[in-house]
């Protein structure tokens, strides 16, 4: 872009890579097939694209169709951000599991299961923790383990 056009780019991501790297799911790579896979439009790929090297200016139609390529690029990169790999990855809203679900917690080396319990409600969770807090008081613990 510099030396074609003068223009210095800051960044650029490679929409390919990206959908590769968030587990999209697609049968082609190119602009037109990831559009049409994840935003379910198609993106028309006709012979306006080409222009005559040298040419200053753009006709309106092939204006049109770079526009229609950025818009496109841009919903894409918003899509595949949307991908994320279940297992790595973090949840963006907070995780709510089914209350009752049976759970079990691991040492941080995952070698060792330190605790198994079940989800419950925050309601019933503050009022086991106060329980706990004022149980911990009576006895003289301060909320941390006491050594012997």
């Amino acid at each position: 872009m510099l030396n074609d056009y003068g223009v210095q780019m800051a960044s650029t991501v490679d929409l390919r890579v990206l959908s590769v790297s968030k587990l999209v799911v697609t049968s082609s790579r190119t602009l037109a097939g990831l559009t049409a896979c994840l935003l379910g439009r198609q993106l028309p790929k006709d012979t306006v694209r080409c222009s005559r090297r040298g040419s200053a200016q753009l006709s309106d139609e092939q204006r049109d169709y770079a526009i229609r390529d950025a818009v496109a690029s841009a919903l894409l990169y918003e899509a595949i951000h949307k991908n994320k790999d279940p297992i790595t990855s973090v949840p963006s809203s907070p995780f709510d599991p089914a209350i009752g679900l049976k759970v079990r917690l691991y040492n941080a080396s995952h070698s060792a299961c330190v605790a198994v319990g079940h989800v419950v409600s925050d309601a019933t969770a503050e009022a086991a923790l106060r329980h706990w807090q004022s149980s911990a008081k009576l006895q003289g613990l301060s909320g941390s383990r006491q050594r012997a």
